[in-house]
């Protein structure tokens, strides 16, 4: 008798541990997912400057997962919040066209990872790598003005106003990568 209850106990010690070695797997899978997203995102809007629609859809998505499998509690009413109040101000920022919809989506959709322990040093990694990329692309402009041979080459005044396009989901992918290193560590 008392072999057999060892032998029970031996067999739920086990489905337990199995059942702990799926859910961290799971965990995994879905914070792989994110990062693919994320740098997805990122791919598409340097090639042609649109981040598609599928890729913050997938990141929303995928959130439930990751709050069903995450080893650590989290916060996820919070998370909401803080992904709402950053699509409310995402959406002064698009109807003034100071921001691209597909950015305000892919950040919003971040931010509801990020949380409220993540936002902020998300918005200061994707504001740093966006300060980068605007200056790589003033530069990038700058030098189409000289020819090979090094001679300054006449431009129009509205060539040299223009603004350079900056595919702005590299930055925010930057961000992402940073909160998806985090929750992965944490």
């Amino acid at each position: 008798m008392l072999l057999n209850a060892l032998d029970f106990g031996g067999i739920v010690a086990v489905t337990a541990i199995a059942a702990i070695h799926q859910a961290s797997m799971l965990h995994l899978a879905t914070l792989g997912g994110f990062f693919a997203m994320a740098v997805y995102a990122a791919l598409s809007d340097a090639a042609n400057f649109r981040i598609p629609n599928f890729t913050s859809i997938g990141i929303v998505a995928l959130f439930p997962l990751y709050l069903l499998t995450s080893p650590i509690t989290v916060a996820w009413l919070a998370a909401v919040a803080v992904a709402g109040a950053v699509f409310l101000v995402g959406l002064v920022l698009f109807a003034r066209g100071w921001a691209g919809g597909g950015d305000i989506k892919f950040i919003s959709a971040v931010a509801l990872w990020a949380g409220p322990s993540l936002i902020v040093p998300f918005l200061v990694i994707m504001g740093l790598a966006g300060g980068v990329l605007a200056v790589g692309a003033l530069v990038f402009q700058s030098a189409r003005r000289f020819r090979t041979d090094g001679s300054l080459c006449i431009v129009s005044l509205a060539q040299i106003s223009e603004r350079p396009k900056i595919p702005y989901g590299i930055a925010i992918a930057a961000g992402a990568v940073y909160v998806g290193v985090r929750l992965l560590i944490d």
